[in-house]
């Protein structure tokens, strides 16, 4: 009777082990999907916090004639939802708009100034940096 119970201590232990070893292994695995989940959506608030700079950006008063006299670049402050920052614009070129408008006057050409406006936030543990660039249009009228 005594070597009935000493075997079946040893099949409890062959099965008790490989169980262990899986679930140790299991876990560990869900310990890096939650850390990769977690990077995702850091990047992703990363996006929206950058995206909502530059849309902030661009409702802000007066920006088209700001656009229209400024030099080669000039920065432009942003506040909002919780941010506040500074926009950089660097003037690319000026040339025929790609969108379509009419201009009624016959003393004046139609041209476009194209704007790149850069915003940029740090997130992560590691603060790494996320710069977004986006292009603007701005129709202009120049006398001949």
């Amino acid at each position: 009777m005594k070597a009935i119970h000493g075997i079946a201590l040893i099949v409890a232990l062959v099965i008790l082990v490989p169980l262990t070893l899986i679930a140790v292994v299991v876990m560990q695995s869900s310990g890096i999907d939650l850390r990769m989940a977690g990077a995702s959506a850091s990047v992703q608030q990363a996006e929206h916090q950058v995206e909502g700079i530059i849309e902030n950006a661009l409702q802000q008063n007066g920006l088209s004639t700001r656009i229209s006299t400024m030099g080669a670049s000039a920065a432009l402050s942003v506040y909002g939802n919780n941010i506040s920052t500074t926009v950089n614009m660097t003037r690319r070129a000026e040339t025929v708009c790609k969108r379509k408008f009419n201009a009624s006057s016959q003393n004046f050409i139609p041209s476009c100034r194209y704007i790149e406006m850069q915003a940029g936030v740090n997130y992560g543990k590691n603060a790494r940096p996320l710069n977004w660039i986006a292009g603007v249009e701005q129709p202009l009228l120049k006398s001949e």
